[in-house]
């Protein structure tokens, strides 16, 4: 969106007519396409008092497109500022990402599952992901890390991939491998004879575990070694 295309609006013009809930509904519309919404919703907020109105709306702050790579590099306390901002709306790609930065920035374990959390018991399925991994961590916590990432495991590899991809473009370090278990059964987590190939990738395998955990802790040294994580 150019700004030339924005014209400072004034009472005579239509949008003073314009009831809040429909100029809420121009905004979310255009920025659910938009390929730099932050710079968009400013955009908007110079138009007139009636958008910049709007554009602080708890409705407009909840479904905002919140990633953009370009503005976190550029201006990464501007961008924080923004997604606390969005997170205070429930939006859960802003508490999703208020939890990484919390979790490997700034290593407040406790603070970034508080927010993985909130976004996770509103359906945000990377957030319980995390979680997940984390929360398998420690034993107290285990078993509710297993518990959420039994709620998502057909969505395992897509979430794999999804989470891949942000911290590779986030640069983080890499995460330790685990270890939590100390299982006996030698054909646990081996690959199914239905269908076996060798030069299948990890996606296309099925594995059989005896248990939860082994599953698990099998998907977290997955996850681990193929990308990029550090949480003390």
């Amino acid at each position: 969106m150019k700004n030339k295309n924005f014209k400072k609006a004034t009472s005579e013009t239509p949008i003073y007519s314009l009831p809040p809930d429909l100029l809420e509904e121009i905004l979310l519309k255009t920025i659910s396409t938009s390929s730099s919404p932050i710079k968009d919703i400013r955009d908007f907020r110079k138009i007139c008092k009636n958008f910049h109105v709007a554009c602080s709306s708890k409705r407009v702050g909840k479904y905002m497109i919140v990633e953009d790579w370009k503005k976190s590099w550029q201006d990464k306390q501007g961008y924080l500022s923004f997604i606390r901002s969005c997170a205070d709306c429930k939006n859960s790609d802003a508490l999703f990402w208020l939890g990484l930065e919390e979790l490997l920035i700034r290593e407040r374990v406790d603070v970034g599952l508080h927010y993985l959390q909130i976004a996770s018991s509103g359906g945000h399925v990377l957030s319980k992901y995390i979680a997940g991994l984390v929360l398998l961590r420690e034993e107290s916590t285990r078993w509710y890390g297993v518990y959420l990432l039994n709620e998502i495991s057909n969505k395992i590899h897509q979430c794999r991939e999804e989470t891949s991809n942000i911290f590779m473009k986030m640069k983080w370090d890499k995460l330790s491998a685990l270890s939590v278990n100390h299982c006996d059964n030698l054909s646990c987590g081996k690959r199914s004879l239905e269908g076996d190939n060798r030069w299948l990738s990890e996606n296309h395998v099925k594995r059989i575990f005896c248990s939860d955990i082994c599953e698990w802790v099998h998907e977290y040294n997955m996850f681990v070694n193929r990308r990029y994580l550090s949480i003390s």
